[in-house]
This record gives structure tokens, sequence and C-alpha cells, in this order.
């Protein structure tokens, strides 16, 4: 969690690459679930 809201603080992100962020975290979670 820490480790996302640096990527958030982060300029040199754009919302472009939050929004891949986002969903590969959410990829991966769903991952776990089927795990």
């Amino acid at each position: 969690v820490l480790e996302m809201e640096s990527l958030f603080q982060s300029p040199d992100y754009s919302r472009v690459d939050l929004a891949q962020i986002l969903r590969a975290v959410q990829d991966q979670e769903k991952q776990k679930l089927h795990l």
C-alpha cells in the first residue's frame, strides 16, 4: 500500500500509467482469488 501511495505522489507517473498499474493490481488480485 505504501508503494502505491508513493506512486500516486510521484509526478513522473501520468494518469494513464496509474490506470495501467491499477489494472495490473486488479488482475493480480483476481489471480490470487483463483488460487
